[in-house]
């Protein structure tokens, strides 16, 4: 159980993503300026996929920038970065698969419900939660909802 961590916030989440060994998905509805230091804790090799959606009415970063500065902060002989993301403006899309929970899958096999985006997870006062799911059909549904909508979003060309 990683829950007992003797982390203090907001270094938890950094600590999750340091103990991936392969690879690392995070679905969350934001990606904000900043959020790519969180990157600065894994290790060399490991992949990064990124699902986020682009909210055109209001700011938000795009692919390009998002990839770009997370590739940034990644250690020499880091994994493949994908970042994929669902825009607003593809209103059907967005109708039918737009989230508001997140979460952190790490090599496949550990899943995380998240109680705030990114950015409340490396500089904020507030607290949230990090749960970690543990039931095996609660995990593979998370997992199989993430790779569908990212299936999704990249058969329309939303990915970098």
């Amino acid at each position: 159980n990683h829950i007992g961590s003797t982390m203090d916030y907001p270094d938890y989440y950094g600590n999750l993503l340091s103990m991936a060994e392969v690879s690392i998905k995070i679905w969350d509805p934001y990606f904000n300026r900043g959020d790519e230091d969180l990157f600065s804790h894994v290790q060399a090799g490991v992949d990064v996929t990124i699902l986020y959606m682009f909210k055109s009415k209001m700011y938000s970063m795009t692919a390009a920038d998002v990839k770009s500065r997370v590739e940034g902060q990644l250690p020499a002989g880091h994994g493949t970065v994908k970042v994929a993301y669902l825009p607003n403006t593809d209103t059907t899309l967005f109708d039918e698969r737009k989230w508001h929970d997140r979460f952190l899958i790490l090599d496949e096999a550990l899943v995380f419900l998240v109680g705030g985006s990114m950015a409340y997870q490396r500089s904020s006062a507030n607290c949230f939660g990090i749960y970690d799911v543990s039931d095996d059909e609660d995990i593979a549904l998370i997992i199989e909802r993430f790779e569908k909508t990212l299936y999704e979003v990249e058969n329309k060309g939303y990915v970098l």
